[in-house]
């Protein structure tokens, strides 16, 4: 029979280093050598909390023994593991943003089933520090950003930017946002309010129709045609190379650069419905009008798809309602967007909101569609965007 502690007796309770494989410390006891007072557990960093009263020789229940194994919240934790990217054998194929990406952001520490301390102690403070970015990681990662621009085939493919595109590019995003604007005034004078459950049903499936636009024209320059085809080849099927070999390259283009292309595609049906609102009479163009906020969400997503694509493989400096609106799905998220940079690059090719890649990928919608084509033509799916990754000299 065990021998309860006397009234002013007291035990030391110590908090030893757990092992490797648990982040619970190890509970011992010892005997107090000072009578009537209580000493305090001190932590691995100095921290101090008051131990439990407990009775020498008494064996605790397992309700007790899981109340009395307590975790220090400040408690130390193993240093992360080193962060490294092989450049050899990536060959160009994967980039250290998929790397560090994979950590996700700071806020959602979920992602890794981490509680909160330890997120920040394991994964996030070593790469940028707790109190914010830390100049020298965040060089250190762009650095190695820039690396994947010293591939053989990046450099040739870059090289081929002319200063004819460039003017083209600009004609185009001056005209379309011209168009746009003039679009925008009409549809806001047109406003009733009897029309808004029609124009939300238009704006989502706007949203929708441009994410299966952007995965076909995606999927169609990624899998098919060469660099080497006149006059699409340098101007639309260029980009698209490019862009595998360096998945960075678009996060130092300018906005001119990396919308001219998507205003391009856009300035037909800007000028079409320009030229109804300038030729129609009030009352059809209000019978008209839930239709044609459908086509201007279309024309909105489909214009910025590219801009939202560059987003998605930003990791530093965005603005918060970017994130924001990543976070919640509403556009591209950046790791949702990793899935596609896997090579041979065979899936996930929308990139307005990626909301029709999981059920695209479940039909086999885009494996199903190469099948076809290769039958019928004989040509091998992503030939020449494979060429292009394997120049490495």
């Amino acid at each position: 029979m065990s021998r309860r502690a006397g009234v002013g007796e007291k035990h030391d309770v110590t908090v030893e280093k757990p092992d490797k494989h648990s982040l619970s410390p190890v509970i011992k006891l010892e005997k107090s050598k000072t009578k009537g007072s209580e000493r305090p557990v001190t932590g691995s960093r100095g921290g101090t909390q008051r131990g439990p009263q407990l009775t020498p020789g008494h064996t605790a229940s397992p309700r007790e023994a899981s109340s009395k194994r307590q975790v220090c919240p400040r408690q130390k934790a193993e240093p992360p593991p080193l962060i490294t990217f092989d450049q050899h054998k990536c060959r160009g194929l994967c980039q250290p943003e998929d790397l560090i990406g994979s950590l996700g952001s700071p806020s959602r520490p979920q992602a890794l089933g981490l509680p909160r301390p330890l997120w920040r102690e394991r994964v996030w403070a070593p790469l940028v520090g707790i109190g914010g970015p830390r100049p020298e990681k965040v060089s250190a990662y762009r650095s190695y950003l820039g690396s994947s621009a010293q591939h053989a085939g990046a450099r040739e493919l870059a090289a081929l930017y002319s200063p004819g595109k460039r003017f083209q590019e600009w004609c185009c995003v001056v005209l379309c946002f011209s168009l746009i604007a003039h679009n925008v005034a009409h549809l806001l004078l047109l406003a009733r309010w009897e029309h808004t459950p029609l124009v939300m049903l238009g704006m989502v499936a706007g949203a929708l129709l441009a994410d299966f636009l952007s995965g076909l024209v995606h999927w169609g320059a990624d899998t098919w045609g060469s660099v080497e085809l006149p006059i699409v080849g340098k101007a639309f099927i260029r980009p698209f190379r490019e862009h595998h070999i360096d998945p960075t390259a678009i996060t130092r283009h300018d906005f001119i650069e990396t919308n001219g292309d998507n205003c391009l595609l856009t300035l037909l049906p800007l000028l079409n419905m320009a030229y109804k609102f300038r030729t129609q009479s009030p009352e059809v163009l209000e019978q008209l009008y839930p239709w044609e906020c459908f086509v201007f969400c279309l024309i909105i997503f489909g214009t910025f798809t590219n801009q939202i694509h560059k987003w998605s493989h930003t990791y530093f400096g965005l603005p918060r309602w970017v994130v924001f609106l990543q976070d919640w799905h509403v556009i591209l998220p950046r790791k949702h967007h990793r899935i596609h940079h896997v090579s041979p690059h065979e899936t996930y090719f929308c990139i307005t909101t990626g909301w029709l890649n999981y059920p695209l990928e479940r039909m086999g919608f885009w494996r199903r569609l190469e099948d076809i084509i290769q039958a019928l033509t004989g040509e091998k799916p992503r030939a020449d965007d494979m060429k292009w990754a394997q120049k490495i000299k």
